[in-house]
């Protein structure tokens, strides 16, 4: 059985592969980098790229409001 932590990178990177295929993210391989392209904010990290558009989701939504 899968530990939580594999669990959690498994999920981290199901969503940056999804985010990626909708667009929102761009790979830099020269730089091994992921921007995320609504707000122009770059990333190394799968993790940090699944925090950060979380929170710019939920900020979006609730400026939509």
């Amino acid at each position: 059985m899968p530990t939580t932590d594999t669990q959690a990178r498994l999920a981290t990177r199901y969503l940056v592969e999804d985010l990626r295929a909708a667009g929102v993210i761009d790979v830099i391989p020269e730089e091994q980098l992921l921007a995320h392209s609504p707000s122009g904010e770059v990333f190394e990290s799968n993790q940090a790229l699944a925090y950060f558009h979380a929170g710019w989701t939920a900020a979006k939504a609730r400026n939509d409001e």
